[in-house]
């Protein structure tokens, strides 16, 4: 989703992967060449694996971001409500943690969540 993004050479960007890195390749067929894409195209682009959304003031404790994007995996089916809510409840959370207060526009940080399903 973000490879494209990766041609920017004037931003840093951190994508994450809630999988190990070989799971994810070996579930996504397109994963390997994506991750690739990223990591190579400027020295302050990566791709981290391993990483709970839920969880991003425990894996990045001193930095800030001045975007963050989280593709939700949309739970079907009405009996999953619950997850849902809970799994964007704890995300929001965790991404209010490492979301700058200020970025260059003068406003703060930005949340986007993409619905996957």
């Amino acid at each position: 989703f973000l490879a494209p993004m990766a041609k920017n050479a004037g931003i840093s960007l951190t994508a994450t992967v809630l999988e190990d890195q070989e799971t994810h390749h070996t579930v996504y067929q397109h994963s390997q060449k994506h991750t690739k894409t990223i990591s190579s195209s400027h020295p302050n682009h990566n791709v981290l694996f391993g990483i709970d959304a839920t969880k991003l003031q425990t894996h990045f404790p001193n930095t800030e971001f001045s975007k963050v994007q989280f593709n939700f995996p949309h739970w079907r089916g009405k009996s999953n409500h619950r997850y849902n809510r809970q799994l964007l409840h704890d995300f929001l959370n965790s991404a209010t943690e490492v979301l700058s207060s200020s970025n260059k526009d003068g406003g703060g940080g930005q949340i986007y969540i993409a619905l996957c399903a």
